[in-house]
């Protein structure tokens, strides 16, 4: 598994995937040096009128609705399908579902509108989505990572996706298949962004 990881990062690195970003303000100048430090080009755009451009040439799109308001989601509802219809792979990461109806509704609709290559939240998020009770503080999981992955399972056999928890123990989960990584920090949820930066 790690050989495996180190091979994805040297061809990151060899490769420099230029990643467009519609993201968050709180941690988007994080997530710009995160990727760069990773070898990746970060592209963000607040302009819906480029979109079309940059997913052209982009290879990946990343979807954060961390500062979540409607001219946000129009902007991501619009990359979204550009990046569906032409086949771009297609990173969501759900920021505080359960936190309010309006970010779970949201975060359902775009499940069901658009096919997303991953997934990846907490597993409060996790868990909400997947139409489970889970305990959360904002943006911040109360519940622990083990027990997101029946949720995390459903997830992605629901909508054909691969499902990335995030916490003190990572887990990368397809359809019945779960891969555990016990790399995490507590020292992580002390600094906003990790998360953020994880899915990018």
């Amino acid at each position: 598994m790690f050989e495996h990881m180190h091979q994805c990062i040297v061809q990151i690195k060899e490769s420099n995937p230029l990643v467009l970003n519609l993201t968050n303000y709180v941690t988007m100048e994080w997530v710009a040096n995160g990727l760069l430090s990773l070898g990746a080009s970060p592209i963000m755009t607040e302009s819906t009128e480029e979109l079309d451009d940059l997913i052209q040439i982009a290879h990946a799109v990343v979807i954060n609705i961390g500062t979540l308001e409607d001219t946000f989601l129009a902007r991501a509802a619009h990359a979204c399908a550009t990046a569906n219809r032409l086949n771009k792979p297609l990173i969501f990461d759900p920021v505080g579902a359960g936190a309010s109806f309006y970010r779970t509704r949201t975060c359902l609709n775009f499940l069901e509108q658009f096919n997303f290559t991953v997934i990846r939240g907490n597993a409060s998020e996790v868990m909400v989505l997947a139409g489970d009770h889970a305990k959360t503080k904002g943006v911040d999981s109360l519940s622990q990572t083990c027990d997101a992955i029946e949720s995390a399972q459903r997830l992605s056999i629901t909508y054909q996706t691969t499902v990335a928890v995030s916490g003190a123990t990572d887990l990368v989960i397809r359809d019945q298949q779960v891969k555990k990584l016990d790399r995490g920090s507590p020292l992580m949820t002390r600094v906003t962004g990790t998360g953020c930066l994880l899915t990018a």
